[in-house]
């Protein structure tokens, strides 16, 4: 059965029928074939079975075509075609009427009218289905489109390593532009990214990288400007690729300054479509999304890779160390006394010194290894599958090659050494921040040493341990589990449409020191997950907030808010603490439904199985989902399909942004409409001005949160405020 017409809820139509018609007894609708598309009784029944024996013989295929026949019970069946301009298939509406009813012209006609306007309606409701849906998809292609952008700006935000940022991004055009061969080149920083979809794979040919490294990216520097080929008549084509049958659009890539430094370009075969305006006005957005990677990812001094990219390469190592138990090595080097050089040739002079040192150790290390500059005279290196040991002889040759240098400037030579510490990345490394502090602590202590010196951080040193341990937050988290030096804030979810007074309430959380200060989650909670301490977390928040829902006057049943309660993906797939939060809700009893409980996209994404399972079981008992920071992921949609939501928060780095940017606007707009569509209801975070909560309430979203609406205070404090304000309301 048509989708659109299984939206369609019939018994109205047939209670509309009757109002009019009180003779009729069953109202079916069947398609040409003779499928029963909905019928008013039950086929088994006798009026059922009565108008199904006749359906056949009184069914038309000529729109428009009008029978009926009285039965030997002295019921009457009567047939209409419906006119269908959409469907190849026309339908039949046939109605039985009781018997002992006597029919004249008038009365048949009367009938017939009735009969013609039921079924334009049921036409034209399934044709406005037909309509939603196709709009649904039309959404779901720009948002897809949409996300291409925001995911690329994703990436270039420190949260992949840069050259798997720009490998991602490249296959991404590969995908959105449905071709067969994307490509990246940047000379300067010898990178060339290649992605291949299988399906194109002849496409591939060694002759094709050379030419487009050669030829290609010459003339597109040359013209600073895109280029579209698309005609296999088009001699630059033929000439430059040999007559290759392949369709190309290419893309420069600019630098800080506007100079050319790269290419990206898509290719595909002669057989698939020309490449359009708004193809290159993609892959020109593409091309400025690596331009931002780099700005992020890579120091503008000397081309290396910056402290963001650093970092995420950091921590992918680690994921390969723990994953396959590979032993790999991380360097800190800095330069001695280029404050030096600096108070006597004064800045350009020391940034001199920096490259030359930069370059010198690019040379050193090996291939596969990654070099980074952290900050004014401080490197970093990431040695892939490298021992310790091999670190260490590593460090002791670029050690050396640095004191090579033949530096000069003006009338002065100037001697150039670094110190630097040498750490390991294995399976028993703690985190990323523990590798980054073990390797600082032993540069530290190689310059306490002198210049020219090299420290390895071994867990035996007791004095590097000591330094490390400094850093550390676990045991500060655990303590204040102890000592429930945690307290629960809240902030107001507000309804945008003037008529919703429903009022919500996000649960977050605080943390006292040992002084009892707060200390803002942003810096516990990091700590909290790279250890494994949310589920800890996440049980003492559930366990506070119904305390203090069942501590409020009146009961339960004078409960004055709805409150959401962030729970994080390692509490999801932890089946004691489903069965834990189960329990707490039964403490609640017929009130469940005031809780929500708040997971993250990327949360439920990374543990579908397990978040689908915990949904399932904890919903059984009547509370509700919110979806976090939706909207950040490629697949957004096609993830949410699969889980079972009451809610949807877009990401409040869209929504900061409307009142300035037109695509973020659309952006939240699109996945207000798709949300719609699919029955949920849509919160948006970062509600930061009036200019944007206005908007919100243009674009139809449901709530809002943020600073604009409500500041975060204690949660106790937010459930009195409504109490009082009701008080007050009530005389």
């Amino acid at each position: 059965m048509n989708r659109s017409l299984s939206l369609i809820k019939f018994e109205k139509y047939f209670r509309l029928l009757q109002s009019l018609s009180p003779e009729i007894v069953v109202l079916s609708l069947f398609e040409r074939e003779g499928q029963c598309v909905w019928s008013s009784s039950d086929v088994q029944s006798e009026d059922g079975l009565k108008l199904e024996s006749h359906s056949g013989e009184l069914r038309e295929k000529s729109p428009g075509n009008f029978r009926w026949q009285q039965l030997e019970g002295g019921e009457t069946v009567f047939s209409l075609c419906l006119e269908d301009e959409v469907d190849d298939c026309p339908l039949n509406l046939i109605v039985l009427t009781r018997a002992g009813e006597t029919w004249g012209g008038a009365a048949v006609n009367a009938i017939r009218e009735r009969l013609a306007a039921l079924g334009e309606c049921i036409c034209n409701e399934r044709d406005l289905n037909m309509e939603l849906e196709s709009m649904a998809d039309e959404l779901s292609i720009r948002y897809e489109e949409l996300n291409l952008v925001y995911q690329s700006d994703e990436h270039s935000t420190g949260l992949y390593h840069a050259k798997e940022s720009l490998r991602l991004l490249v296959a991404e055009c590969t995908g959105a532009l449905a071709v067969g061969v994307a490509a990246l080149l940047l000379p300067g920083k010898n990178i060339s990214i290649y992605d291949f979809d299988e399906r194109n794979a002849s496409i591939g040919t060694p002759g094709l990288q050379a030419t487009l490294k050669d030829e290609y990216y010459e003339r597109v520097k040359t013209l600073e400007a895109a280029i579209v080929i698309n005609s296999s008549q088009d001699a630059v084509r033929h000439r430059l690729t040999s007559g290759l049958p392949c369709k190309f659009l290419l893309s420069p890539v600019e630098g800080g300054n506007g100079n050319v430094i790269g290419m990206l370009a898509v290719i595909n075969s002669e057989r698939r479509r020309d490449f359009s305006n708004s193809d290159r006005n993609l892959l020109g957005v593409m091309s400025k999304k690596v331009t931002k990677i780099i700005q992020v990812n890579y120091d503008s001094l000397t081309g290396l890779e910056n402290t963001h990219s650093f970092e995420s390469s950091v921590t992918g190592l680690l994921a390969k160390s723990r994953s396959h138990g590979v032993k790999h090595a991380i360097l800190n080097i800095d330069i001695d006394r280029i404050g030096v050089i600096n108070d006597i040739g004064g800045r350009e002079a020391g940034d001199a010194a920096i490259c030359l040192v930069a370059e010198s150790i690019e040379k050193t290390v090996r291939t596969e290894d990654s070099v980074a500059r952290l900050s004014g005279d401080e490197f970093g290196v990431l040695l892939e599958n490298c021992p310790l040991e091999t670190a260490e002889r590593l460090a002791g040759r670029i050690s050396q090659e640095i004191a090579l240098i033949d530096f000069s400037w003006e009338e002065f030579t100037h001697e150039l050494s670094a110190c630097i510490g040498v750490a390991a990345i294995t399976v028993q490394s703690e985190s990323v921040a523990a590798i980054l502090s073990s390797v600082e602590v032993a540069r530290n202590a190689a310059k306490e040493r002198g210049k020219n010196r090299i420290q390895v951080y071994e867990q035996g040193d007791t004095d590097l341990q000591r330094r490390r341990d400094e850093m550390q937050w676990v045991g500060r988290i655990q303590t204040a589990l102890r000592e429930s030096r945690f307290q629960l804030y809240g902030q107001l979810i507000q309804g945008l449409d003037a008529h919703n007074d429903e009022r919500h309430y996000e649960v977050l959380l605080r943390m006292l020191d040992e002084q009892g200060e707060l200390v803002p989650p942003g810096e516990f909670l990091p700590a909290a997950e790279h250890y494994h301490l949310m589920t800890n977390i996440d049980r003492w928040v559930v366990q506070q907030t119904f305390d203090q829902m069942l501590s409020m006057a009146g009961g339960l049943q004078a409960f004055p808010c709805h409150l959401s309660v962030n729970l994080s993906g390692q509490s999801m797939s932890d089946e004691d603490f489903s069965d834990f939060v189960c329990e707490q809700l039964k403490r609640l009893g017929s009130y469940t439904n005031l809780v929500c409980f708040e997971v993250t996209e990327s949360a439920a994404i990374a543990n579908l199985d397990e978040a689908k399972h915990f949904m399932a079981k904890v919903k059984s008992l009547g509370c509700t989902f919110s979806l976090d920071d939706f909207g950040t992921g490629l697949s957004s949609f096609a993830y949410l399909r699969n889980l079972d939501v009451d809610y949807l928060k877009i990401d409040g780095s869209f929504v900061r942004k409307i009142d300035v940017d037109p695509v973020s606007e659309i952006m939240v707009s699109a996945i207000n409409q798709v949300g719609h569509a699919m029955g949920l209801l849509t919160i948006a975070e970062y509600v930061e001005n009036e200019t944007i909560s206005l908007k919100l309430c243009d674009i139809g979203v449901d709530f809002g949160q943020g600073y604009a609406l409500e500041k975060p205070k204690p949660l106790q404090a937010c459930l009195e405020d409504i109490v009082r304000e009701k008080q007050v309301a009530n005389g």
